[in-house]
């Protein structure tokens, strides 16, 4: 788990818990039954961040690009990788249960 271990300094500790919680899941084959939202602005570790998640988890093409996100789905569960929270805070338009895990550090 180092490599995602690595994350925490970078993340507060509520979501490095959520991530290290999720990504268990993921390796473990348990499904989630929320979607992981991984936002922040450019240059926050994102990318990097689904890289290392892809690693550990030994795979290396699940994932997706649309207009202005990422995805990574793996083991029934899915991880959204966005610069822009607010579009899939609307329930009407992303109708699924969520959680957002912030990226705030610029590197």
């Amino acid at each position: 788990m180092s490599i995602i271990q690595d994350w925490k300094q970078y993340l507060n500790i509520a979501d490095f818990m959520e991530l290290k919680f999720y990504i268990e899941n993921m390796k473990n084959c348990i499904s989630n039954p929320e979607v992981l939202i991984i936002y922040g602005k450019g240059k926050t570790g994102k990318t990097t961040l689904k890289n290392d998640i892809m690693t550990y988890l030994n795979i290396d093409d699940r994932y997706c690009f649309y207009e202005d996100f990422e995805c990574l789905y793996y083991n029934q569960s899915l991880i959204i990788f966005t610069n822009y929270k607010n579009k899939f805070l609307d329930n009407e338009l992303f109708p699924f249960d969520k959680v957002f895990v912030g990226m705030h550090h610029k590197f």
